[in-house]
């Protein structure tokens, strides 16, 4: 019997699984000087682009801009540039996506510090840290793809 309940909620759990909806993020390489814009959470190790989820009806575009903002005090001169959109294969249900934009002038910084954020810094482009998260390597080899 006691097997019975653990295959029942085990098949619960996957048609439950089953039935959630992808969901959409959006992240931002901001470039300056051939360096790229990472930013470490104060909940979650290594180094992530800016970015976060997309709130329905906010365009993805906005969302990343809005992101930016919120985690490092950033506004943009022009719109982001879209990159595409990428599986996130990291996340626990592997139907989240990435849409992933590029910009390179900034419009005005604001001191800006908030508790999601541990630290914020510049690095190499071809020169990221072991830690950053795999979605940074994914979106820098798609700006390569994009300016060739």
């Amino acid at each position: 019997m006691i097997y019975l309940n653990t295959l029942a909620m085990k098949l619960f759990y996957m048609a439950l699984w089953m039935k959630q909806r992808a969901t959409l993020g959006a992240q931002i390489a901001v470039l300056k000087d051939q360096k790229v814009l990472l930013v470490r959470h104060s909940y979650k190790p290594g180094w992530h682009l800016p970015g976060g989820g997309v709130d329905p009806p906010e365009a993805p575009e906005a969302a990343a801009e809005r992101e930016l903002y919120e985690e490092t005090g950033l506004k943009l001169a022009e719109r982001p540039t879209l990159l595409g959109v990428i599986p996130n294969v990291s996340s626990a249900t592997k139907r989240d996506y990435i849409t992933a934009f590029t910009a390179c002038a900034i419009a005005e910084s604001h001191s800006r510090r908030s508790r999601e954020i541990a630290e914020i810094a510049w690095f190499p482009v071809d020169d990221v840290p072991a830690d950053s998260h795999p979605m940074v390597g994914k979106v820098l080899a798609r700006l390569r793809q994009h300016e060739s």
